[in-house]
């Protein structure tokens, strides 16, 4: 026994999703300057399972999450010369 070679279905694919991002500068003097960022990102997929077996691996169920974010400092030394430092 065959299965039907016209099956054939109709699925729904959710992916559900959103980001932001957030950026603070601040001068603290003419020579001193901080500054931040902050990102973020978060997604899902899924698909459900049509023929109903793992053994095909045709359903998704999935979550990812992203955290980026750095700090910097810069301090303007001489007009020519500056020093920075960065954690990014």
């Amino acid at each position: 026994m065959f299965p039907n070679p016209n099956f054939r279905t109709v699925t729904l694919d959710t992916h559900p999703g959103w980001q932001f991002d957030l950026k603070l500068d601040h001068q603290i003097s003419d020579k001193h300057k901080i500054s931040g960022r902050y990102s973020r990102h978060h997604a899902q997929e899924s698909v459900p399972t049509i023929v109903g077996s793992t053994d095909f691996n045709d359903g998704i169920l999935y979550t990812t999450d992203v955290h980026n974010g750095s700090l910097e400092y810069n301090w303007a030394l001489k007009p020519t010369v500056a020093r920075n430092a960065c954690g990014c």
